[in-house]
């Protein structure tokens, strides 16, 4: 399972601060060359 994977089932119990914190922080790891299977992405 991805990290995406793992977030989109923990989506009912994280609060929308935390989401967009999430959306920010992996977009910026993507933007820059990241990968999603990343370990920086799963931490």
């Amino acid at each position: 399972m991805t990290a995406y994977q793992e977030i989109i089932k923990l989506l009912p119990q994280l609060l929308f601060e935390v989401l967009k914190d999430i959306e920010r922080r992996t977009g910026d790891w993507m933007w820059s060359g990241g990968n999603e299977d990343d370990p920086y992405i799963h931490q």
